[in-house]
């Protein structure tokens, strides 16, 4: 049996219609233009499997003279997206202080104010885990959230130039990638401070149980503060490590992943299938889920001269995965796109 990451783990224990997990949430060393800020919207690139990081190889909404693409350069038809303020939707306090989000194996027991080590007022989580595998994720100062309001522009991107992109993250970037591994981010949600679990155990009925402590951090630095206490190994990862005391840490991302034709087995040569995992959290847009897909429809036709009758449309709510589908067919010139 081929041995499972923690990254892998972690996203399908904890992952919900609030985004997809992501193991390595602080901004990568490297990257001295995304410090400050960390992972945003219009970022193309992947999920790292092994370490969960997403190694972004190039932004939409960033202009080619930016930074940043100055060291990693852009592809092919690069056109940024124009975007400010009124395009985004934020939500200071998507996620209150203290918040928890678990997998289905996971039952949080309590949580006290117990002095620790001295520490007057710290708090503690206590988690009891029903099976061989289970995700935390846990944010004692809460996340703020931030959606792209119209992302019409990202499908159209995608579809024109998703040749483009692979073969940029290919010959140019020299990354090896599957062609169904590349993600366009249009949302996220962004936290000052977390701490992340995944825990695997062959034995399905050994008995697991894990506390994590808050106390002061130092500086800044939340992991002086912040430790686990398990009955069991378990992975797990606390920061940020910086002090900069700043929302720039991605706790959770929200888009939609990009497949060249030769990806996808058995679809129809002029199908194109867009998959958005998962939909908006604002709840005026799913309050009607047929009403949501028209409106995306007509954008991406009138965008790209789709004719708009049944035998070229065919839109579904797959609500049991809590994903927006989107098929378009007859456009041979279009690649498929799937989650």
């Amino acid at each position: 049996m081929a041995v499972r990451s923690p990254q892998d783990i972690y996203a399908r224990q904890v992952s919900s219609s609030r985004g997809y997990p992501i193991w390595t949430p602080e901004p990568s060393s490297q990257l001295l233009s995304y410090r400050p800020e960390g992972l945003r919207i219009g970022d193309v690139g992947v999920v790292v499997p092994e370490n969960g990081n997403f190694d972004i190889f190039f932004n939409l909404c960033l202009p080619k003279d930016h930074r940043f693409h100055q060291v990693t350069g852009v592809p092919d038809g690069f056109n940024p997206i124009e975007l400010n303020d009124a395009d985004i939707e934020t939500i200071p306090n998507a996620e209150g202080a203290g918040q928890v989000l678990t997998g289905p194996s996971v039952t949080r027991v309590e949580s006290d104010r117990e002095p620790r080590n001295g520490q007057s007022g710290a708090t503690g989580y206590k988690f009891n885990l029903s099976s061989n595998e289970g995700g935390i994720l846990i944010l004692p100062e809460g996340a703020e959230s931030h959606d792209v309001r119209d992302p019409r522009p990202f499908f159209e991107q995608a579809c024109r130039h998703a040749a483009a992109w692979y073969h940029f993250a290919e010959e140019h970037l020299g990354r090896i990638i599957s062609h169904d591994a590349i993600y366009v981010i249009t949302g996220i949600h962004k936290a000052r401070s977390w701490s992340l679990a995944g825990y695997h155990n062959e034995q399905r009925n050994d008995d697991f149980s894990a506390q994590f402590i808050v106390g002061a951090s130092e500086g800044g630095n939340m992991a002086a503060g912040y430790r686990w206490q398990t009955t069991r190994s378990m992975d797990w990862r606390i920061g940020p490590f910086d002090g900069l005391g700043i929302p720039n840490q991605a706790v959770l991302i929200r888009g939609f992943k990009i497949a060249l034709r030769s990806a996808v087995q058995g679809v129809p040569q002029r199908w194109v299938s867009f998959h958005l995992s998962p939909p908006s959290l604002r709840s005026n847009r799913r309050d009607s889920g047929d009403s949501w897909l028209g409106n995306v429809w007509r954008g991406i036709s009138r965008t790209i001269g789709v004719s708009n009758d049944g035998a070229d449309r065919s839109a579904a709510l797959a609500s049991r995965e809590n994903v927006v589908r989107i098929e378009i067919s007859r456009i041979p010139e279009i690649l498929p796109v799937r989650i």
